[in-house]
């Protein structure tokens, strides 16, 4: 992981996910702190949040197959890019 990805996950915020799946990660990850699960390192839900994206961000740089996760995400499944027909005409 090259620093700047490290600085950009612990910069982000359950607000990177939207209002409402953000607060739902929050409430899950609090409920589970307080059932007593231990997440290594990390205290909060938000620092359980960053540590996790940062560990994800490093596992798909680090493996064979990393760089081509990245491009179908930045992507799509499409070799030269573009929408898929599911999203030209509207998922229905």
């Amino acid at each position: 992981m090259n620093p700047s990805d490290q600085s950009l996950a612990h910069t982000v915020g359950f607000d990177l996910l939207g209002e409402e799946l953000g607060s739902d990660l929050e409430s899950a990850i609090q409920a589970a702190l307080a059932g007593g699960a231990v997440f290594l390192g990390a205290s909060t839900p938000l620092v359980i949040f960053r540590e996790t994206l940062s560990a994800s961000i490093r596992d798909i740089e680090s493996d064979r197959r990393g760089q081509l996760f990245q491009e179908f995400l930045t992507k799509g499944p499409y070799e030269n890019g573009g929408k898929s027909p599911l999203m030209n005409e509207g998922i229905k």
